[in-house]
């Protein structure tokens, strides 16, 4: 590498080119694709194994009804219009309605919005959109005002028409989910909406599996996004627009994604220019940021072809702004240590092998600590979304550990023989390869101790052999090894100057250091009280900022007047036993698996349909947690097909004894459920498949507030639980297999796995840092009061989240567990410094350790800023919550590193061999330390 930099730099570089065109070439072939899906769901919960396997039945036995014939009859995708009156006051004005109505209109008549839309039981046009625009256009048939929405003029006495709505005459029984709460006090409201339901399958197509649904559900998506840029020019002086539907927020959360992490290319130049401003040079900088770059296409080409996983999700980018950070931290590690090697008296190859084992020594525990800690990010979740970004983010920092010490040292190496010893004006003034070299071979040490543009004040041409062997005699001459403060760069001399003045004065005086110590004290005493009113997340945040179309149309949903919309529904169903997920992707949220059915289940006998009746009956006399909507003029309060399916059989078949079973049961259901509005109401509660009674189930609409916490949530879920268990003990032959469905109970189980993995995620990587730190230092007492430095980091974040009024969700739990590994840096390499150095006191070796490494850790902590203060512009929640948590993150790293670590060592900070393990290591330790000298020496002779 030493002997043949050229070739050595030229090789690698053509490598990582090759791999940077083979990532670009599989992303033109759409091999990487950015998935905004957030896959945080845990597909072993009772829940949502439950809920998932309810849907597929229900998508397996919507071919089976002689009323379904390929027709739209599936409400998987609605779309919800929202207009919103800017200036607050009365949304429903003449030029408003109009506004409204051209809108809907638009809808209506675009191209393939009869292919889409919901068909409900009839197969020859679109049912009507749900509208309050129908009270302002009736039709008049036969003599009287019809409510329809298809009359060609607006009334004229609008007022009128507002007053029915408030009595819930004429269109809708409860109009007021459109309107706000208020409307009925004066008849007033700022925002109203129009719901368009589109619905598979079509085009005479059957729904056999997943890839069927997704490519319908795709189609659905393309037709909704066809329609944004008309609903953004909707939006005028005075009415808002906006929109709410899975295809038009797919695209809307995809495009401001992309445009967020455009924001690294900003990150890149900050770190770059920082970079150029503390190592004064354009060749070390440049191959410095171009080797953390290519960090990413190494890490994502690995991610997907090594370890096979396909999904690529937004959070995955969070990888480019922390390896950023990281990569700088390690080229300046790097830089710094070789820069230190000038004082070893030595030749070229000597300085790289010394730089080479002491910088990746040092690297090599930060990284492996940060690695740690994203891989028990993985370990330690069932979710998809924060396994992968676990296992991609450590791939990213494993990457550019392997590039430093791979592709780094052949940059120093041409460094040190082009550009060491001479400036830009160098370049100028002589051959681009020839150095400025004083005239008198007595001035060599003092001629290197200027800065580089004193060098250059003298006049003769060399080479770098020259140079080094004039070095190496005018160092041989020097009685003292150790680096002077004279010695230092112009850049590092300001901020040692500053550091070793606050050591001095405060640090390292006795009454100074107790202080300090006292005063972090008090400090970690607040924070931890604040730590402890840290909670787990009761609601999804939103995805994106306020101003932005999905939060605004999100936030102003909430207006409207709920009814008991806001209400929990759980469902019971008989004849679902299991979800198998061996046919399905944990990859994709919609491939959950397939459905077993329970084989003995059979609902025909008397005493199974005397169950279900008996309970809706009893559904009605729930009190407490599983208390139900007491509302009669609700039909959807409870929702039994039993009771109705009697009623019917009365009516057609008057002469029919009942009950019917066995074989007459299950044919009589499946013609009830074919006959007129029964098959609206029942046919997602009554499954047939393969020409068989798969399952049946009845609805319930509760009083629980779905918005509280987990732990309010799970009493409510848990009695469910324990009543169907109670239910299947007493249950008949054939219906056994009663299990509550309700997906809000999925939610809460995210909420509980979040909150407490990142506890644990937290605790298990300070128990591997504490191992790393030990095995790095050898010195129990050292790494014993790096860790509680450490602790307090991961104690102020979680104070932090309370503060800024955050609770631990996602991305709060992914920077929780983060922290570690992020913070590990500062207060390893101040260890390390600490024990390396010769002196025996504590504060000889306090002044080594920030003289040594001070200036790195700062700069470090400085780029990781740099890399993610572009993420507070972001419009993306998640992305601005972690620029900030990072930030906060570096800023308390350094604050615990330099304050309480050093305070510690300062005051019980361990002197001669105090807690040094290395006695009990050293056998092992020779024997490793040998075989990597054997390794190193023979790169380095290359």
């Amino acid at each position: 590498m030493v002997r043949f930099p050229k070739i050595s730099f030229c090789c690698s570089l053509g490598f990582l080119f090759a791999l940077l065109f083979i990532l670009i070439a599989a992303a033109a072939v759409g091999v990487f694709t950015l998935s905004p899906d957030a896959l945080l769901e845990d597909r072993g919960d009772r829940a949502y194994i439950s809920v998932n396997a309810y849907k597929i039945a229900q998508r397996e036995s919507a071919n089976e009804y002689d009323n379904e014939p390929k027709i739209n009859s599936r409400e998987y995708f609605p779309l919800s219009i929202i207009f919103k009156s800017k200036k607050g006051d009365q949304v429903f004005t003449q030029r408003n309605i109009e506004n409204m109505r051209e809108v809907e209109q638009y809808v209506i008549n675009k191209k393939n919005y009869q292919k889409y839309c919901y068909r409900g039981i009839s197969s020859d046009s679109c049912e009507d959109p749900i509208s309050v625009l129908n009270y302002f256009y009736p039709q008049r048939i036969d003599g009287r005002l019809v409510y329809n929405g298809k009359g060609e003029k607006l009334v004229t006495d609008i007022n009128s028409s507002l007053e029915l709505m408030a009595e819930g005459k004429g269109v809708f029984q409860y109009a007021d989910i459109f309107v706000e709460d208020d409307f009925d006090d004066d008849l007033e409201s700022s925002i109203t909406r129009i719901i368009f339901n589109f619905a598979m399958p079509f085009d005479g197509k059957d729904i056999e599996d997943d890839e069927d649904f997704i490519d319908m559900k795709d189609d659905i998506y393309e037709f909704q996004q066809s329609l944004e840029d008309e609903l953004i020019d909707a939006t005028d002086s005075h009415m808002r627009v906006l929109y709410l539907g899975a295809g038009l927020n797919f695209q809307e959360v995809q495009r401001l994604l992309y445009t967020d992490l455009a924001l690294a290319v900003i990150s890149v130049i900050l770190v770059f220019l920082f970079m150029c401003f503390q190592t004064g040079s354009l060749w070390l900088s440049i191959f410095g940021i171009f080797q953390i770059i290519l960090a990413f296409p190494c890490a994502i080409l690995t991610y997907y072809f090594l370890f096979a996983i396909p999904y690529f999700g937004a959070i995955h980018m969070l990888g480019v702004f922390i390896v950023l950070g990281i990569g700088a931290d390690d080229t300046f590690i790097f830089i710094d240590t070789f820069k230190q090697s000038r004082q070893l008296n030595t030749s070229l190859q000597n300085r790289m092998y010394w730089t080479y084992k002491r910088a990746g020594k040092a690297m090599l525990v930060t990284s492996a600590t940060t690695i740690a800690a994203l891989v028990i990010t993985a370990l330690v979740t069932p979710f998809v979304a924060l396994q992968t970004f676990g296992i991609f983010a450590a791939l990213l920092v494993f990457w550019d550990y392997v590039l430093v010490m791979i592709f780094y040292p052949s940059v120093i190496v041409l460094y040190a023989k082009w550009f060491e010893y001479k400036s830009l004006l160098c370049c100028v003034n002589n051959s681009l390869f020839s150095m400025c070299l004083p005239e008198s071979s007595s001035d060599w040490g003092a001629w290197r101790n200027k800065n580089a543009i004193t060098r250059c004040l003298t006049c003769q041409s060399s080479d770098y052999d020259i140079i080094e062997q004039k070095l190496l005699t005018s160092e041989n001459e020097s009685d003292s090894p150790d680096p002077t403060e004279e010695q230092r760069d112009q850049p590092q001399r300001f901020m040692n100057r500053l550091l070793r003045r606050y050591y001095n004065t405060f640090v390292l005086t006795k009454l100074g250091r107790f202080i300090i110590l006292f005063f972090f004290l008090v400090i970690i005493a607040l924070i931890i009280a604040g730590a402890s009113f840290t909670s787990p997340a009761d609601e999804a945040v939103n995805f994106v900022s306020e101003g932005t179309n999905l939060a605004d149309a999100i936030d102003y949903s909430e207006d409207f007047a709920q009814g008991n919309e806001n209400n929990l529904k759980v469902t019971v169903v008989w004849g679902i036993d299991n979800l198998d997920d061996s046919e399905g992707s944990r990859y994709d949220e919609f491939k959950p698996g397939g459905v077993e059915y329970d084989r003995d289940f059979d609902p025909s006998t008397v005493a199974g349909q005397n169950l279900v009746k008996t309970v809706c009956k009893r559904a009605k006399d729930f009190d407490g947690d599983m208390k139900i909507v007491d509302d009669d003029s609700d039909d959807a309060t409870v929702k039994c097909y039993q009771e109705d399916f009697e009623r019917w059989m009365k009516d057609t078949y008057p002469s029919t004894q009942l009950p019917v079973t066995g074989f007459l049961y299950f044919e009589y259901l499946r013609e009830f459920v074919n006959s007129g509005e029964n098959f609206n109401r029942y046919n997602d509660v009554i499954g047939f498949v393969d020409n068989r009674l798969a399952f049946v189930s009845v609805q319930f609409n509760t009083t629980q507030d779905p918005d509280v916490s987990y732990q309010k949530g799970f009493d409510h879920r848990d009695a469910w639980w324990d009543y169907m268990d109670e239910l299947n003990d007493d249950a008949p032959s054939g219906m056994q297999s009663a299990r509550a469905v309700c997906s809000v109970w999925t939610w809460w189980r995210v909420q509980q796995l979040l909150f407490q993995q990142a506890l644990l995620g937290m605790l298990i990587s300070l128990l591997i840092a504490f191992v790393c730190v030990t095995l790095f230092t050898l010195n129990i007492i050292v790494s014993a009061f790096a860790i509680l430095s450490i602790a307090c980091v991961v104690a102020t974040v979680l104070c932090l989240l309370v503060v800024f009024g955050w609770q631990l969700g996602a991305m709060e739990a992914i920077a929780a567990i983060m922290v570690v590994g992020l913070s590990v840096d500062y207060t390893v390499h101040l260890a390390h410094a600490y024990v390396e150095c010769k002196h025996k006191t504590r504060w000889q070796r306090i002044r080594f350790a920030v003289d040594a490494v001070g200036i790195s850790i700062i700069s470090g902590g400085i780029t990781t800023v740099l890399a993610c203060i572009v993420l507070l512009f972001a419009v993306v929640v998640f992305l601005q919550r972690f620029g900030i948590l990072i930030i906060c993150i570096i800023f308390f790293s350094l604050f615990f590193s330099f304050g309480f670590f050093i305070s510690l060592l300062s005051v019980f900070g361990p002197q001669g061999r105090k807690g040094d393990l290395s006695v009990f290591l050293r056998p092992l330790g020779r024997r490793i330390a040998s075989a990597v000298d054997l390794l190193l020496a023979s790169v380095f002779k290359m």
